[in-house]
């Protein structure tokens, strides 16, 4: 594991509204893209956090 990370049981994937990307933290909201475990999140395509995990695990 990375320095800086700590074990995870579980993640929630949060992503821009839908067919919508703004800049900014929470501008606009989002929706969940995926809850699980790390390897679920890790799978999950449509979560830029997956993506970013799927190098990692």
């Amino acid at each position: 594991m990375p320095d800086g990370f700590t074990p995870s049981e579980q993640i929630k994937s949060a992503g821009p509204p839908h067919g919508q990307r703004r800049a900014g933290n929470g501008d606009g909201g989002g929706s969940i893209v995926c809850t699980g475990t790390p390897e679920e999140v890790a799978a999950c395509a449509a979560s830029y956090t997956g993506q970013y995990l799927k190098r990692m695990l």
